[in-house]
């Protein structure tokens, strides 16, 4: 007899090993979070990259703008000091007749830099200037570089951002103080310094939208940012004043405290001066070619990832292919295997029957013979021989029941209905005398199970070896139960005849060959091994299917299914295998 083999996707675990069904699953996992892992592990990776490079990108630019910034500072406090040597030791007349005044416009008018330079006396009134001064004069007392140095020498002092004397752009001034002879505070030489000159810059070297450079004093007052901002002044607590504080040359990620965007911030302190001049650029802007190199990245990793999907189930359809075509294989030799048994036992059993009925009938006619007389001259030897007469029609049956199942054809009417639930009451009484005072049998039928179409008396013989079959499972006793029901199948009306006991059950190696015939596992002379092969031949001629359901300690149920009478086609109920519960004969 032949089991059909699983499928790839129906394997199921034996003593803890894994199914093909887990390998499987495990593959197709594998196969999407191979892919994945491998993008978001690239990804992580090149995302730590780029923000690194950009890190330092934003060092090198930041290095740029210091040197520039500080070039030109340097270049003006030079300026400043040389102004400081030639009046050095003059008073304000001598310097008015002196020709500095137009070398300073001359000098203004070559640097683009420069908005303003000039000189501012005790008081605070401009008396040099490149620019040109109102008759009235103009009054710097109010400058905070001019402020700053009247009670002591603040060294180079940088002022806060504010319009020059006539012009359009803010500037900002660097100045030192002037000393008379005698030490007094003798005004100040300062340079107003352009801001949109910085700004200019930055824009050529930073050009990308978003993009902040940004030039503030230690104190946190802000002098030109790009783009411009309302902002004037750094809180001490932010993020940036709290970084120049820890280090004055840095870099860090942050949102802005001004306009709340996600950058990379890189800061420098200008040499000696209170001045700090940062670098920033938006993280998504960072990031924009990333994205797209991931976005291609991430396509071709889903590629690889169906490709690989789609090679594994074209594998498993392949494989499923050959297990199907090795499945009939195995199915037509078991088949051909079996008819070839079937055949030499027919032979056999033909070879045998028929001079062993000639011996039966012989035996049966003469025992009819000394019945008749023995009824009315001796009735204890007619008893015997009444017992006799039984033993020798158990012959026949037997022998006929071999011969029918080795032909494979019922011996008696198959084409006119009979209800099943009558079949088994009208057998209910040898079924009793069969199990035996030990073994309780109960009937549970039910009322609507229906009619099928074949051997009556070969189905009271199934009932009768299933019967017998679960009595020698229980040798100190047990229930045996027969029951029917009424089963609705998409392809026809159907009804099912089991009968369970409460033995020792079979584990499952033994059970998948239970239907095989000769099959027992009864110690020899107490079984044929044709009982239950006598269940599934009459299962089939019946147009169904026989199947059993076992348990070791907790009994075992064989079930027929059969397609009722009144179905509008007699067609086979389809063999339904659950390999970890029953196991079930072949077609």
């Amino acid at each position: 007899m032949h089991f059909p083999a699983p499928g790839l996707l129906a394997g199921r675990a034996v003593g803890g090993t894994w199914t093909r069904q887990n390998w499987l699953g495990w593959t197709l996992a594998a196969a999407l979070v191979l892919p994945a892992l491998l993008f978001a592990a690239i990804a992580w990776y090149d995302h730590d990259r780029v923000l690194a490079e950009a890190m330092a990108e934003a060092r090198r630019t930041t290095a740029t703008l210091r040197e520039h910034a500080l070039k030109v500072l340097e270049t003006h406090e030079l300026l400043i000091r040389q102004v400081d040597r030639r009046v050095r030791g003059l008073d304000w007349e001598a310097i008015r007749a002196s020709s500095l005044e137009q070398e300073l416009r001359e000098i203004h008018e070559n640097h683009p830099q420069i908005a303003e330079i000039g000189l501012a006396d005790a008081e605070g009134w401009l008396r040099i200037s490149s620019v040109p001064v109102p008759s009235e004069g103009i009054s710097v007392s109010h400058r905070s570089y001019w402020a700053a140095q009247r009670n002591q020498d603040a060294g180079t002092y940088i002022s806060r951002p504010f319009l020059p004397i006539g012009g359009s752009v803010p500037g900002f001034g660097l100045s030192r103080r002037r000393s008379a002879p005698n030490g007094d505070f003798d005004g100040t030489i300062q340079i107003v310094v352009s801001i949109p000159y910085f700004t200019q810059f930055w824009r050529e070297t930073a050009p990308e939208p978003e993009t902040t450079v940004l030039l503030f004093r230690a104190d946190g007052e802000l002098l030109s940012r790009i783009p411009p901002t309302g902002m004037t002044q750094f809180a001490p607590g932010g993020r940036l004043m709290q970084a120049i504080a820890a280090m004055p040359d840095g870099a860090y990620r942050s949102l802005s405290e001004v306009d709340r965007i996600d950058r990379i911030i890189a800061y420098s302190r200008l040499g000696q001066y209170p001045l700090y001049i940062a670098y920033g650029r938006p993280v998504d802007t960072i990031l924009d070619p990333w994205r797209m190199r991931m976005f291609g990245f991430g396509a071709l990793c889903a590629a690889t990832a169906l490709a690989l999907l789609l090679a594994i189930l074209m594998a498993v359809r392949q494989a499923e292919g050959r297990e199907r075509e090795a499945a009939r294989r195995s199915a037509a030799e078991a088949g051909a295997l079996e008819a070839q048994k079937l055949e030499t036992l027919g032979h056999l059993a033909c070879s045998m029957t028929h001079d062993f009925n000639n011996a039966l009938q012989v035996v049966i006619g003469n025992l009819k013979l000394l019945q008749k007389r023995a009824q009315t001259e001796n009735p204890t030897l007619a008893r015997r021989v009444e017992a006799a007469l039984q033993g020798a029609e158990m012959g026949r049956i037997l022998t006929g029941r071999l011969l029918n199942y080795a032909r494979q054809h019922p011996s008696g009417d198959t084409s006119t209905p009979f209800d099943v639930n009558f079949c088994i009451r009208e057998a209910e009484p040898l079924l009793r005398q069969a199990v035996g005072a030990r073994v309780k049998l109960l009937l549970d039928l039910a009322p609507d199970a229906g009619k099928i179409l074949g051997d009556r008396g070969e189905c009271q013989v199934a009932l009768l070896n299933l019967v017998i079959n679960a009595r020698d499972a229980m040798p100190e006793g047990g229930i045996v139960t027969i029951r029917t029901a009424r089963l609705s199948l998409p392809d026809a009306e159907s009804l099912t005849v089991t009968v369970a006991d409460t033995g020792t059950g079979m584990p499952p190696e033994i059970a998948a060959h239970a239907f095989d015939a000769f099959f027992t596992t009864k110690e020899p002379g107490r079984g044929t091994g044709l009982g239950l092969a006598q269940v599934w031949n009459f299962a089939q001629q019946a147009g169904g299917t026989a199947r059993i359901r076992s348990e070791l300690g907790r009994g075992t149920a064989v079930t027929m299914t059969l397609p009722c009478a009144d179905a509008t086609a007699r067609q086979a109920t389809r063999q339904v295998t659950d390999p970890q519960s029953f196991s079930e004969a072949p077609p």
